[in-house]
């Protein structure tokens, strides 16, 4: 049997935020994606596709915060697949998952 290269010790980063209850404009989203996001989407990126895709969606009559972030995350692994399938193409796709949590 081959060995699939995965390694059972998470990387875990802390980092702590504060979010003023009262100040509406000052939001917070939390991004938690896995690798397959991350191998061939930086930071950046990711957060890029999540902002626009919740501005186009707080402009729909029907906004709604759940789908709204929902989308979000479809947006990201969307693109990570599309990524993987670019330069990757004779290499299985990773597995390619995302949730966005939003305080705006």
């Amino acid at each position: 049997m081959k060995r699939a290269g995965i390694i059972p010790d998470p990387e875990i980063t802390t980092k702590s935020f504060y979010v003023d209850p009262s100040d509406p404009s000052d939001g917070a989203t939390i991004v938690l994606a896995t690798d397959g996001v991350w191998d061939v989407l930086n930071a950046t990126s990711v957060l890029d596709i999540v902002q626009e895709e919740m501005h186009q969606q707080a402009g729909k009559e029907q906004w709604d915060e759940v789908n709204c972030a929902e989308n979000a995350a479809r947006a990201v692994v969307d693109k990570a697949r599309e990524k993987w399938r670019g330069p990757f193409m004779d290499v299985k796709i990773d597995d390619a998952t995302c949730i966005v949590f939003s305080s705006l």
